[in-house]
């Protein structure tokens, strides 16, 4: 709700609500271990409907109680008369003009579809409230895998494969620091080698290397044998491993810089960035885990990290920040891609009031917020309409074409 506030981009707003709903399902479920942390984000979701019928029958078992049988007749006045008046008042402000301008003003302002959606919101947010406390008073079940009882593995069998891996690493991590420091030049140089295809093959890298790490962690803690001496090394070589990852986030993070300063900011950029960010987090927490402080919170780290992430992210502004850096490479090399940006949110419209005219005017004139209702106040479109008041958009000529 406070980003809903703060934020007009959909986008940010919609991600922020269904985290904060897996991480609020999880809280409230309880359990640890990955299998009981991946329920537990569905837990309150999958009970929705029987919230509702929970808090329904509580509700009219309360009703048949001693101490509220008094009200059932008062309340069961009030809606038959809310009733007559909606239906009678409806036909008589469609037979007289006069008497429907009456009707009007006695009765409060209310869209009409605001009639049916409000009911729906409501309706959903007391089957969350339901769900969740379902979800809290069920007996909660640990979940955890059960102990690997299979056959246990020589030394060979696992400190060679982590050994060779970690040195096949270190050869790509030795070529990627070349890469990282060799920036635009690497690029230019390298035939037949464009910005964007340079800026995929880091992602590809980013996701396969990312995948790679996890997955090994995983199978390496579930299978190696446990032996203080076993413990070291597998803590040493998994340790490794994940360090030059990191290595290889950065080399993805900054070709996909790269790519963003020959062709400018966009949503799908900046949530690419963000999450070689948060895969950064992953790894350190997989770090700290393989270390004295144990790995029982791992599961829930992960999770946290993640919706602290997209707090932080939203708290950022993206928009506002795709807007800025879009503006100030419009200023050093004239390439702007308007169309883009006038299907931006509100958030940006005090950044692209830099413009100069007349693409300023032609972008804005797309951004013009409505006036809110006080139920649906938001600060950015308010900041967005307060710096149109001052200077707002004037006649729209045709603007540069993007660059590609």
């Amino acid at each position: 709700m406070t980003i809903s506030a703060l934020r007009d981009a959909a986008w940010i707003a919609g991600s922020c609500l269904l985290v904060a709903l897996g991480t609020w399902s999880l809280l409230l479920s309880g359990g640890r271990g990955w299998r009981p942390t991946a329920l537990g984000l569905l837990a309150v979701p999958l009970r929705e409907l029987a919230g509702l019928g929970s808090l329904l029958r509580g509700a009219l078992r309360l009703g048949a109680g001693r101490h509220l049988g008094a009200a059932l007749p008062a309340a069961r006045g009030i809606a038959v008369t809310a009733l007559l008046l909606a239906v009678f008042g409806g036909l008589f402000a469609t037979a007289d003009a006069a008497f429907r301008e009456l009707f009007a003003r006695l009765t409060l302002p209310t869209p009409g579809p605001m009639l049916v959606a409000r009911p729906l919101v409501f309706s959903a947010a007391a089957a969350l409230v339901g769900a969740a406390a379902l979800v809290t008073t069920a007996p909660r079940r640990d979940g955890a895998l059960p102990a690997y009882t299979g056959r246990v593995l020589r030394p060979v069998e696992w400190v060679l494969p982590l050994l060779v891996l970690d040195l096949l690493f270190a050869a790509f991590v030795s070529v990627q620091l070349t890469v990282l420091f060799g920036g635009r030049d690497h690029v230019l140089s390298t035939a037949g080698l464009t910005y964007a295809q340079y800026a995929r093959q880091g992602f590809g890298q980013l996701v396969a290397a990312a995948v790679l790490t996890l997955g090994v962690v995983a199978i390496a803690a579930r299978v190696v044998p446990r032996s203080p001496g076993a413990d070291r090394v597998r803590a040493l070589l998994l340790g490794a491993l994940c360090l030059m990852t990191l290595v290889v986030l950065a080399s993805a993070s900054r070709r996909l810089g790269l790519y963003e300063q020959e062709f400018g900011f966009t949503r799908l950029r900046v949530s690419v960035d963000a999450a070689i960010a948060w895969l950064g987090a992953v790894l350190l927490l997989v770090v700290a885990a393989g270390t004295r402080l144990g790995a029982r919170w791992l599961p829930r780290g992960v999770v946290l990290s993640g919706a602290a992430g997209l707090l932080v992210f939203a708290l950022a502004d993206p928009d506002a920040r795709i807007a800025q850096r879009n503006v100030e490479r419009f200023a050093a090399t004239g390439g702007l891609d308007a169309r883009y940006l006038a299907g931006l949110s509100a958030d940006a419209v005090p950044a692209l009031q830099e413009l100069p005219e007349p693409e300023r005017s032609c972008i804005l004139r797309a951004l013009v917020p409505e006036p809110d209702a006080w139920p649906a106040y938001n600060l950015s479109r308010e900041r967005a309409r307060d710096a149109l008041r001052g200077l707002p958009p004037g006649i729209c000529r045709p603007v540069h074409a993007p660059r590609r």
